[in-house]
């Protein structure tokens, strides 16, 4: 036994205390304010004066961050009873690196796309300044997501512990940002309105609940292989293959948002997520759309790129059988 109850002890501490953090988080902005700040009505609380993205953003990151938690705490858990079990305990340290992995994404993001969020629409025009911390940002907590991570499994043969701690993220991230907007789209089609606007917003929200639930299937399917290759002691490309289809399901989904954008910058209605309470003083920014299609494309075309790279490359020698699926 390689790690003592001190360990496991503290491991269910500190997922607890993230568990309650980022789920504060996900609960407040994205069920107490999110669905209600379209419609305007029925919040359990005070709605803050921020656009509904913003609002989104920190639910759905809330979401995501407290499911990866989740699973660690009850992995911190099952290594605490099963005392002579080591590979929990590792089980436990993927969600750390999960919970990197996720704010990594959502820095990055809002470094690329959603940097009028914290800028313009918060009227502070700086975006240059904002865009680079947001840089250096994500440089930070991709160094210190990335450097434990290697050393820990650095000497593994396959690197399919890496695989797993993916998969866990983007399994995390699609259901993160799925719950919400389905939460959005509930509360809107059952206050409906025949205002044409209106029904737009119900759509967008049905569509961005849609595509990255599609997405967290795809990354659970891979989670449920993974695990059944590790217990197999065997080698499989389909896991690697579902993580980067997932990676394309989420690009899919930021074009989705630049088509809806622009098709409806010039409609009467003028509704939008990235204003102040969709509503109000409309505000079109091309550069949002344009970077959509950009950010959204560039995934895309990385995921198919390493969707045939995975399908093509030879397999590894490994001492137990190596399978293709």
């Amino acid at each position: 036994m390689k790690y003592s109850s001190t360990t496991r002890l503290l491991n269910i501490i500190v997922f607890a205390l993230l568990t309650l953090g980022f789920g504060a988080l996900a609960v407040y902005f994205g069920f107490m304010v999110a669905p209600f700040v379209w419609t305007g009505k029925g919040a359990p609380v005070d709605i803050p004066d921020l656009s509904l993205a913003l609002v989104l953003m920190l639910g759905c990151y809330g979401l995501a961050a407290a499911t990866a938690s989740v699973i660690g705490l009850i992995n911190s858990v099952r290594s605490l009873l099963k005392s002579s079990d080591d590979k929990l305990v590792r089980k436990s340290f993927n969600s750390y690196f999960a919970v990197g992995y996720i704010t990594s994404a959502a820095i990055l993001l809002n470094a690329v796309w959603l940097y009028r969020l914290t800028t313009t629409n918060l009227k502070y025009d700086n975006i240059g300044f904002i865009v680079t911390v947001y840089v250096i940002a994500f440089i930070l907590v991709m160094v210190a997501t990335n450097v434990p991570l290697v050393k820990l499994y650095g000497e593994e043969e396959n690197a399919s512990s890496s695989m797993s701690v993916l998969l866990q993220s983007s399994f995390a991230s699609g259901f993160g940002i799925a719950v919400p907007f389905l939460a959005c789209f509930i509360f809107a089609a059952a206050n409906g309105s025949a205002n044409a606007g209106y029904k737009v917003m119900v759509w967008k929200f049905a569509t961005y609940a849609a595509i990255p639930c599609i997405g967290a299937l795809v990354a659970l399917v891979g989670v449920l292989l993974q695990n059944k290759a590790d217990k197999a002691g065997s080698v499989k490309k389909s896991p690697a293959v579902l993580l980067y289809s997932s990676f394309g399901v989420y690009g899919l989904a930021l074009i989705a948002a630049g088509i809806f954008s622009l098709v409806y910058r010039s409609t009467d209605n003028k509704f939008s997520l990235m204003n102040a309470k969709g509503v109000g003083s409309w505000t079109y920014w091309l550069d949002t759309s344009v970077m959509s299609f950009i950010v959204g494309g560039v995934i895309v075309i990385a995921a198919i790129a390493l969707v045939v790279l995975t399908l093509v490359s030879p397999k590894k020698k490994q001492k137990k059988h190596v399978s293709a699926w």
